[in-house]
């Protein structure tokens, strides 16, 4: 059991931290919620483990100064286990809805558990609640230790619970590395609390946290941060790879879309209001399509739809879902703006040898033959 203990795992697993830090640091989007928490994350793990790994050094030893590092350390541990739950809840909440504001009505229940919840901790010293140090210097666990239990475990709860229900609007790369960024962690703190004396928790939430760094996090280094599409870069790259796929028997298909007088939503309204007309419109696209479908921004007010279908009709269909869907938003969502969407749409031809930029130059072209078409309807 020492070798779980020693300080060196801790110190390993600190550097692993520090790596994903610095890593992340050159890649950091100051304007992205889902950097940010996950920056969040690393801190409050590296910071745990340096707390854990003091724990480990000073229990048992004897001297005011190890006994108040011991408390100090205990404290800060048990705070920041609850604080990354609700860290992780707010991330998983994001990949879900890429809604910054959404995630406010958080803020009450967040401040009431993490406030009772940090009291409890703190208080622990003198109440002997979630943990007690005696004077001797060693740790036990505290009365209401198993009401600490209850908490964490109600948080994990509903993280899995959430990520399962909202399955069908996380992408289909991100779920699993979501769903499994819990079973670690869970594992070995079922573990560590049957085998009492074990210290193994840190170590499953370090490699949760490599799990969502190279399955999510590098990932969104091809995501558009406003509306939560892939961008253009992935855009290119994946087109590439779908014609090199092709062949006469095997092909896809486009769909470019622009969103109407999107000028005029951001000269009436501000562009706080367009930007959030532009999320409007990707939730719209992606409640429409299939999971395994791609969507990306194209720029500005555009956005691409790709797909694997080989005839017309299908993508016609598709379009005329995606009109109904605008239509009915139009209908029930109390917006000052109205979207309105123009779209032209291609399947690929194999035998046309077009790449990427040809087939995206002509889809673009078969949409602004509709948008002209548009404009002649509604002159003012």
């Amino acid at each position: 059991m020492d070798i779980f203990n020693s300080i060196d795992i801790y110190l390993f697993l600190f550097f692993v931290s520090l790596i994903l830090y610095f890593d992340l640091l050159n890649k950091f989007d100051k304007n992205s919620m889902q950097d940010k928490l996950f920056m969040s994350m690393i801190i409050l793990n590296a910071i745990a483990m340096v707390s854990e790994g003091l724990y480990i050094a000073v229990n048992n030893k004897q001297g005011t100064i190890f006994i108040a590092i011991n408390i100090v350390s205990n404290i800060i541990v048990f705070c920041s286990t609850t604080i990354l739950e609700v860290l992780w809840i707010l991330y998983i909440d994001y990949q879900v809805y890429h809604d910054e504001t959404r995630q406010k009505k958080y803020y009450i229940p967040i401040t009431c558990i993490l406030a009772l919840y940090i009291f409890m901790t703190a208080a622990s010293p003198y109440a002997g609640w979630v943990f007690y140090v005696d004077k001797v210097n060693s740790y036990s666990r505290g009365y209401l230790f198993y009401i600490s239990v209850i908490i964490n475990l109600g948080l994990i709860l509903y993280a899995l619970i959430f990520i399962v229900t909202k399955r069908k609007k996380i992408k289909p790369s991100y779920y699993w590395s979501l769903f499994l960024f819990i079973l670690p962690p869970v594992v070995l703190a079922i573990i560590q609390f049957i085998f009492y004396g074990l210290e193994l928790i840190w170590g499953g939430i370090t490699l949760s946290m490599l799990i969502i760094y190279f399955n999510v996090q590098n990932d969104s280094m091809n995501t558009d941060y406003l509306t939560g599409a892939y961008n253009r870069k992935k855009l290119d790259s994946y087109i590439r790879d779908k014609i090199a796929d092709s062949n006469e028997h095997k092909t896809f298909s486009a769909i470019m879309i622009d969103l109407n007088d999107f000028k005029k939503i951001n000269d009436n309204f501000g562009h706080p209001i367009g930007d959030i007309a532009l999320k409007d419109t990707v939730k719209i696209i992606e409640n429409v399509v299939r999971h395994k479908d791609f969507v990306a921004r194209f720029g500005g007010d555009e956005f691409v739809i790709v797909m694997d279908i080989n005839t017309d009709d299908e993508l016609e269909q598709i379009m005329t879902q995606i009109e109904c869907a605008v239509m009915q938003f139009n209908e029930t969502q109390n917006n000052p703006y109205n979207l309105s969407l123009c779209m032209g749409y291609a399947v690929y031809n194999y035998n046309s040898k077009m790449n990427s930029s040809e087939f995206i130059k002509y889809v673009d072209g078969l949409m602004y033959e509709n948008k002209r078409i548009y404009k002649a309807m509604h002159k003012n």
